[in-house]
């Protein structure tokens, strides 16, 4: 049975070589940290290239976030940071740079940066009590700035003729997946389908993180703190509050915890939260981003990733029993 993952929108693992790393004092100067104390050092595997500035004015994370394109997204997202600071929710401090090329971005040697305060912390364990702190803090993020409509951007919503399209090149190329994907295409187009109607009658839209999940999460001696705010934008705020409380309370888990669940839920609603799930996919932003993952597997194994390959055509195989288990683990969502 496949286990349900907390993997963010994409796999793709940090890969910078000396050329791509700014210059650290350039990078101090920058945010006003004065003189750098050392070259800048690269961080843990992430999406984008981070490294940590060690600095006579206290160390910073500094993060490299390529704009090309949405920017205006990013402006968006960074404006509803500030707004979650000042609503006290708890997070990294932003630097601001002394030259903002936007909001809280500067451009240092040809790449754009973020800087935040450095923050001592560590991953989540599976025994920690975030439940309460989780279901408040959600609630506090949805009160922010609720919005009339949103489209379902990072559910893996595809129209079946392009997943026809994708067989049909994958056929092509002898590729393991290909023949997996045409057993599928029926499954993917009815929980497409379902996805997308549940989405739509949600109605409960927001601005939201969309990406609080464990591994974004920092525990400090003071309390979680919440990280990578890059991917704000519009969604559902109870199919939002549903995924992430359901990858808290099953983080490190063969099952999900009904105490998580059910003490995460309660201070959710406790915090203004309407509810928790909703329609025929409670849980259609964990359904929706295994759509996603397996159309990102393919379009690396049409560039020649062997490896990707392999785990599309695994992850088309398991997807009826991946659709199953989120089945029965919606049914322990509190209502």
């Amino acid at each position: 049975m496949p286990r349900l993952a907390s993997a963010g929108v994409s796999d793709a693992e940090q890969t910078s070589s000396a050329a791509d790393v700014p210059d650290a004092d350039a990078v101090a100067a920058a945010f006003g940290l004065g003189a750098a104390l050392a070259p800048l050092e690269p961080n843990e595997k992430s999406t984008w290239q981070t490294w940590r500035l060690r600095t006579g004015c206290g160390d910073a994370f500094v993060k490299q976030v390529d704009c090309t394109g949405w920017q205006a997204e990013l402006e968006r997202a960074m404006a509803f940071e500030r707004a979650a600071a000042t609503a006290g929710v708890p997070m990294p401090r932003p630097l601001e740079p002394v030259r903002p090329a936007f909001e809280y971005a500067a451009v240092v040697d040809g790449s754009t940066l973020r800087a935040y305060a450095w923050v001592d912390g560590r991953a989540v364990h599976p025994g920690d009590d975030l439940a309460d702190w989780l279901g408040s803090t959600l609630a506090t993020l949805h009160r922010i700035a609720p919005i009339e409509a949103a489209e379902p951007a990072w559910y893996g919503l595809y129209p079946p003729e392009q997943w026809q399209a994708w067989q049909r090149v994958g056929h092509a190329r002898g590729q393991a997946w290909a023949d997996v994907l045409g057993s599928r295409l029926t499954d993917i187009a009815e929980l497409s389908g379902r996805i997308a109607d549940t989405f739509t009658g949600a109605g409960d839209y927001v601005l939201a993180h969309q990406d609080l999940r464990p591994h974004n999460l920092l525990v400090t001696p003071a309390g979680p703190v919440l990280t990578d705010w890059d991917s704000v934008g519009p969604d559902s705020a109870a199919l939002e509050a549903a995924d992430a409380i359901m990858l808290l309370a099953a983080e490190g888990r063969d099952r999900p915890s009904t105490d998580v669940l059910r003490r995460a839920a309660a201070a959710y609603r406790d915090g203004g939260g309407r509810r928790i799930g909703t329609g025929s996919v409670p849980l259609a932003r964990r359904a929706g981003h295994r759509l996603l993952h397996i159309k990102e597997r393919i379009d690396r194994a049409l560039a020649g990733s062997a490896v990707d390959e392999r785990s599309a055509a695994q992850r088309l195989a398991d997807l009826p029993d991946y659709v199953d288990l989120l089945a029965a683990w919606a049914q322990l969502l509190p209502r």
